[in-house]
Parts: structure tokens; C-alpha cells; sequence
């Protein structure tokens, strides 16, 4: 049975553990320690870092209902009084909010370690300092214009805030390093039930970053600093960075008796979070079985996803490409659309659902009307990959 599912692994590409290993893989304690460069393409990651963006677009889909008093600041429909959430519209709140941007962060980690790994650092830190710094100086500055915000405010930017402290943290770990993944450190990326590990260190996350445990602590405007919430998105960030360390993992994860289960436990776990959430005084079990969830859905869709997309495709490249600018111009764009269809009697199903397709075709639109050929291109696909040639060749 071990032969048979190492030939699978084999087979797609990932690294396998020492006793098969090729001569690039040390093996310095008992988890497999990558040392060489890594060519594999992880189209299945790519995509599950578009859906976890995107997915952002369902979650405000929801806000005017979970957040009525955001409706005084609509253009049109602000006098609409959105009813309470109904039952299933809370399951879809609290089950997004528990794996969404652990995930993303998670993932944010990964690529992290990966492009430093393929491109050395120096040249990390001048596409993130484009890619994210300068994308969040950018935005916040054109969103505090166009539409009369403090200048400063972050609303559903605080993400990019939050990836300036990880990158500058990553980058000084690689200049003083990097990072040996070993012994203690190399435990929970052994098989995905070492992976169980991590849920202590999920839950004391969440104990710090989130007030209720459900819902993260994030900062409103630049100059705030959400510590609970910064150690709340660290966490992930540093098991992305260890989980391209050992991405033999990741195949084992590939595997459908392995990811089948973790989703199944997922679905239980968010349930549970639901009872503990309707009990009085019960933070504490809320905060463990959303730490269950968090792992249970953040390691099934890394199998899912790497088992169900296997090769690249124009229409994958494309969802990749759109779901960075689209988050970025999604949020006043969905709650206005959102508003409307609340004012046209729509239920709240369909509010969800119709606002989170039309808000994603209006901020296509607005991608390739003000960003597909313009400078703001440098920023969101970086100055390689923009459609626009970037002036400063030498410099990036």
C-alpha cells in the first residue's frame, strides 16, 4: 500500500519522503527537509487562492444584513431596512469566515517561500513591495477620492496591511537564514494527521484575534495596529511557509481518502461552532471547534483543489489573473447591488447569490476599463506580466 501511494505522488510530481527521495532532498531529522529549487506548477493552489478571493465577493454579499447600518452610507436604496439573517444566511457568515482568509494567508506564506525559493529574495521584496505595498498606497488612495473616504480608511484592504508586516517578518527570516524546518518544526507537516497538531496553536490564535471567537479583530484605518488580529493571520502565514518545506504534504493531502474525510469534518465542525455559538458563555468551545473548522476546510480544499485541477487551462489562468483586481473594486460594488435587489423584494438567497455574480461582472468591467491597459497594471500583475511595458526595465 505505501509503494502504491508514493507511485501516485510520484506520478503528479511532489516530493516524495527520504526513503525514495531524489538527491535534491535532505534529510536532516525525521520530515523531509527541500533544499533545491522547486519547477513544480501548483495550478491547484493558484486556483484555491482565486476562490478564496472571490469567495470575498459572497461574504459582503451578506453585510446588509449581518451590518444594516451600513445602508446610511448607500448612493441609492439607503432607506431599504434589510431583515435579520435568516438561519442558513448565518451558516454561510460564520462557515466562510472560518477557513476564508486563514487559507488565503496560508497560502500567502506558501508562494511566499516559493517565489523567494525561485527567485531569491531581492526579488521578492521588489515585486511585494509593488505588488502589495504599492497596490494598497494606490487604492486607498483612488477609493478615498472617488468616493469620499477618509483618506487613510482601509475597509477590505486591511488584508494588504496585514501581508506588508508578514512579507517584511519572511523577508528578514530568509536574510537571517533561512528558517531551518526541522525536529519540532517539521512535525506537523509529516502526514495530515500530524497536521492535527496545529488545532492547539489555531485556537490560542483565535483566542487572540478573534473578540467573539468567530469574527477577526481588523484595523479601520492605516495608522491602527490590530495586534490580536496580526497573531490571529500570522499563524497561517508561518505554516504556508512551513508547508512549502515539506510539500510532500500536500500530495498526501491529494489523496480522496484524505481530503474526503478532512471536508466531512469540516461540515461537522461548522455545525458544531453554530450549537457552541448559540450557548451562553461558551467562547472558549466556539474558539476550539472554529479552530477544527479552520483546519478541517484549510487542508481538505488543499487536497480537493490539488486533486481536481491537474493542468493548466486559458480559463484557470484567467480567474487567476481577474480575482486579485476584482476583490479589490468588489465591496462598495456588491453592497450597492445588494441594497437594489433588497429594494426589489428579493429574498435573501437571491440577494446573495445575484449580487455576488453581478458585483463580479462590474468589477471585470472596471478591470479592464481603468487597470488592463494602464500603469495600475504594475502594481496588481506586477511589471512582467502587465499589459502595459513598464518604464524601468532594469529596476524589476
Amino acid at each position: 500500500m505505501r509503494a502504491r501511494v508514493l507511485g501516485q505522488l510520484a506520478g503528479r510530481g511532489y516530493p516524495l519522503t527520504w526513503r525514495f527521495a531524489s538527491p535534491r532532498v535532505e534529510t536532516r531529522g525525521a520530515a523531509p527537509l527541500l533544499k533545491a529549487m522547486d519547477v513544480t506548477r501548483y495550478h491547484g493552489l493558484d486556483a484555491l487562492r482565486a476562490v478564496a478571493m472571490l469567495m470575498g465577493l459572497v461574504m459582503h454579499a451578506t453585510l446588509l444584513y449581518s451590518v444594516p447600518e451600513l445602508a446610511a452610507d448607500l448612493i441609492v436604496a439607503r432607506d431599504i431596512s434589510p431583515e435579520e439573517p435568516t438561519p442558513w444566511t448565518w451558516v454561510l457568515i460564520i462557515w466562510i469566515h472560518q477557513w476564508r482568509m486563514p487559507l488565503f494567508f496560508l497560502l500567502a506564506g506558501f508562494f511566499a517561500e516559493l517565489v523567494m525559493d525561485r527567485g531569491g529574495p531581492k526579488a521578492w521584496a521588489k515585486d511585494r513591495v509593488l505588488r502589495i505595498a504599492g497596490t494598497l498606497a494606490v487604492f486607498m488612495v483612488i477609493f478615498s477620492v472617488v468616493l469620499s473616504r477618509p483618506l487613510g480608511s482601509l475597509d477590505h484592504l486591511w488584508f494588504l496591511w496585514f501581508l506588508c508586516f508578514y512579507c517584511l517578518y519572511a523577508g528578514l527570516l530568509r536574510i537571517a537564514g533561512p528558517f531551518q524546518w526541522q525536529g519540532w518544526a517539521s512535525w506537523p507537516f509529516q502526514t495530515p494527521w500530524h497536521s492535527l497538531s496545529l488545532i492547539p496553536i489555531l485556537t490560542l490564535a483565535s483566542l487572540i484575534g478573534r473578540s467573539d471567537g468567530l469574527f477577526h479583530d481588523i484595523p479601520e484605518q492605516i495608522y491602527e495596529v490590530e495586534l490580536g488580529g496580526l497573531a490571529l493571520y500570522l499563524v497561517p502565514f508561518v505554516i504556508g511557509q512551513g508547508l512549502y518545506w515539506h510539500r510532500s504534504l500536500i500530495g498526501a493531502l491529494a489523496l480522496k481518502r484524505v481530503w474526503l474525510p478532512l471536508l466531512a469534518t469540516g461540515t461537522l465542525s461548522t455545525f458544531a461552532v453554530l450549537v457552541a455559538f448559540s450557548e451562553a458563555d461558551s467562547r472558549l468551545l466556539v474558539t476550539l471547534t472554529g479552530a477544527i473548522t479552520t483546519w478541517a476546510w484549510t487542508f481538505g480544499f488543499i487536497g480537493l483543489f490539488e486533486w481536481a485541477v491537474r493542468r493548466r487551462s486559458s480559463i484557470l489562468d484567467w480567474v487567476v489573473r481577474v480575482s486579485y483586481p476584482v476583490y479589490l473594486f468588489h465591496l462598495y460594488v456588491v453592497i450597492q447591488v445588494s441594497a437594489v435587489f433588497i429594494l426589489w423584494g428579493w429574498g435573501q438567497a437571491g440577494v446573495i447569490v445575484g449580487s455576488s455574480v453581478v458585483a463580479f461582472a462590474i468589477s471585470v468591467a472596471l478591470y479592464y476599463l481603468f487597470v488592463w491597459w494602464t500603469p495600475l497594471d504594475w502594481f496588481l500583475a506586477g511589471p512582467k506580466k502587465a499589459r502595459l511595458r513598464w518604464p524601468f526595465r532594469n529596476h524589476f
